[in-house]
């Protein structure tokens, strides 16, 4: 099977995932499923972010941003792309509490698979501007993370899960079916890091950027794909169905869901501004191309909406539906423009 259709694939269990969640709530134990999701997200979403770190060290070493040049353009347009949903959530909503953040997060996973039902020409446009992006996207959405919803530090778990990095790092070096000590040496720092007070999301960031030896954690990309997010995605909105009965809050609801108009003006203006400014030309087309993809949030707004809204049930609901709205006019609007775009080449090939 190819990456690509691979990934086609595992973005459509992930969108089928939420909503079976949604329908299927009713037949699960309400509990249950909150405790699990807690379970999960702190335990094994971390996972995902593992994936994230790898990620990061591969554009940073052999990627998009190993000509350090380009990566003021995609910063400023990322930068931009969680501004305006947040000030558009704000205005509507109020800040409540880090609840802004929850439509700034773009969905690199769910993002790329839409772009890879695009023409081919389209697609190789797009891709490596878009990854850079979503990928500066992710640390901003860390830096959230971290700044604004890390508990209570516990510096003996801190220190605890700092051993246990240090300890991964130098565990790679070890040969033979010795290197697998690695492994427990992530699963204590992900279990020291539950009680630091720190997400342990950010600690599978530091995981992600340690790998030296990226051909031994090759599993961690199938496993996140066809396990780890759409289970995630499914406890999710299962929870968030267990809510639905006590109605949804229109504010919150209407805030997230204009995340698809912030993000593709954020990304438009900062992108194309900033490549205007540095003599590129105003490159409006591929940077409003994005702009629509952005609107597309998954996991991470499923995270942060967990840990800013989860214990007000009308919020948090409300959350998650106007995130998979949200999700589904972005993803519309991208294949509407991709459609068109399409057509207009091949009726300038016929022409010629």
């Amino acid at each position: 099977m190819t990456s690509t259709k691979q990934a086609k694939l595992q973005s459509g269990l992930l969108v089928v995932s939420v909503p079976l969640g949604l329908l299927l709530w009713p037949a699960i134990e309400v509990d249950a499923t909150h405790h699990l999701a807690h379970f999960v997200e702190t335990y094994i979403l971390p996972l995902f972010f593992v994936g994230v770190g790898l990620e990061l060290r591969h554009e940073f070493t052999d990627g998009y941003f190993k000509a350090k040049s380009k990566i003021l353009v995609p910063l400023i347009a990322a930068l931009l792309g969680v501004v305006f949903p947040a000030l558009l959530f704000i205005a509507i909503a109020g800040p409540l509490g880090g609840a802004w953040s929850i439509p700034t997060a773009t969905d690199i996973t769910l993002g790329l698979a839409v772009l890879a039902f695009a023409s081919t020409g389209l697609s190789k446009v797009l891709r490596a501007r878009f990854l850079a992006l979503a990928t500066i996207d992710d640390v901003i959405g860390l830096a959230i993370l971290l700044v604004v919803f890390s508990a209570q530090l516990n510096p003996l778990q801190i220190l605890l899960t700092t051993l246990a990095l240090v300890a991964f790092s130098l565990s790679q070096r070890i040969p033979g079916k010795l290197g697998y000590i690695s492994l427990v040496a992530l699963a204590a720092a992900l279990f020291f890091s539950a009680g630091s007070g720190l997400q342990t999301s950010l600690v599978g960031v530091a995981l992600g950027l340690l790998v030296s030896k990226a051909q031994f954690f090759s599993w961690i990309s199938p496993l996140n794909g066809w396990v780890v997010l759409p289970f995630f995605g499914f406890l999710v909105s299962a929870s968030a169905g267990s809510y639905l009965a006590g109605g949804l809050a229109a504010s919150v609801l209407v805030a997230v869901c204009l995340r698809p108009i912030g993000k593709f003006l954020g990304i438009l203006i900062g992108g194309s501004l900033s490549s205007r400014i540095l003599g590129l030309g105003w490159d409006l087309k591929p940077w409003g191309a994005i702009g629509l993809l952005g609107g597309i949030g998954f996991t991470v707004s499923f995270l942060l909406a967990r840990v800013s809204l989860g214990e007000f049930p009308t919020l948090f609901s409300s959350a998650v539906v106007g995130t998979l709205i949200a999700t589904v006019v972005s993803m519309l609007a991208f294949a509407i423009y991709a459609t068109v775009t399409g057509r207009r080449v091949r009726l300038n090939e016929k022409s010629l």
